[in-house]
């Protein structure tokens, strides 16, 4: 390859590097969340649930306003938000894992998604 095919490449590489990180929070982008939660009383899967992982795909462009939205929705359920784990913003569907990719779809096209990953609660021994 020469050197001109080269340079325009690295240069492509470039631009698509800026345009990624002035595209942050643009207007085609979801938000991500892991939010840790743990059942209140009346929750349902309170009894047999000890907590719950949240992935929570939203789509909203301001961050506080996303995850003020994700941590409203698993409230609304009767779980009580303990922390945030995690969070990314993903521009594209190109960018989500593949196995993902249909919760993206769905948060685009339904506003939310929620994936629930539940644990069971801890067996205290009696000693």
């Amino acid at each position: 390859m020469d050197r001109r095919k080269r340079a325009l490449r690295a240069c492509g590489a470039v631009a698509r590097t800026i345009t990624k990180r002035r595209s942050r929070f643009g207007p085609e982008g979801l938000h991500w969340f892991v939010l840790l939660a743990h059942p209140r009383p009346r929750a349902s899967r309170a009894r047999r649930s000890g907590g719950a992982y949240v992935s929570a795909w939203i789509d909203f462009r301001l961050y506080e306003g996303a995850l003020l939205l994700a941590k409203h929705y698993v409230r609304d359920r009767g779980w009580r938000v303990r922390s945030v784990v995690d969070h990314r913003w993903f521009d594209r569907l190109s960018d989500v894992a593949p196995k993902s990719r249909r919760w993206f779809r769905e948060a685009r096209a339904e506003g939310a998604c929620f994936i629930w990953h539940w644990y069971p609660r801890a067996v205290r021994s009696r000693g």
